[in-house]
């Protein structure tokens, strides 16, 4: 038995891991990211949507929903909002951070020192996500009204993960 046919409206969210493809350098994200930031910092709305949208192409977890090879028949809310992994813990909104250096050195490269933290520096990716599956004739009854993340900043009870906690 399917568990979205026993549901009026089934949401499956985590950490599903699905990175970037490796047809970006962690230099060519980063800057993709700045981009998108910087446009959101200047009010160009249509420059910030096709920035996401440049790194959404290289998204594994789009790439196999438009395969139909996972969570077919599922829906995600457009994604407006700097990756979720792998994060510095308690600084600031990635979004705070509009240059390639910035966000290279504040947020994405992970080498304070610290127990938790390793030397390791990994492209940044969407890997915390929210889906929604609804019943046919009951997609209408189901409103994403905000899909976003949740900055250590605006809660100091998430600056505990290298991830930033995603919420729809």
């Amino acid at each position: 038995v399917d568990c979205c046919d026993l549901f009026h409206h089934t949401f499956f969210l985590g950490d599903l891991n699905y990175r970037l493809d490796d047809s970006s350098t962690l230099d060519q994200t980063v800057a993709g990211i700045a981009r998108a930031m910087g446009a959101k910092v200047a009010g160009s709305t249509a420059a910030e949507v096709e920035a996401w949208a440049s790194l959404l192409r290289a998204d594994e977890l789009n790439i196999e929903r438009a395969a139909g090879s996972v969570f077919d028949g599922w829906h995600e809310g457009g994604i407006a909002f700097p990756p979720s992994y792998r994060r510095r813990r308690e600084l600031p909104s990635a979004g705070a951070f509009t240059s390639e250096e910035q966000l290279r050195a504040e947020c994405y490269s992970i080498k304070t020192g610290a127990a938790h933290d390793t030397a390791k520096t990994r492209k940044p990716a969407w890997c915390d996500r929210v889906l929604f599956h609804s019943l046919a004739g009951l997609e209408e009854e189901l409103q994403l009204l905000s899909y976003s993340t949740l900055e250590a900043n605006e809660c100091a009870a998430v600056a505990v993960s290298d991830h930033v906690p995603v919420f729809a």
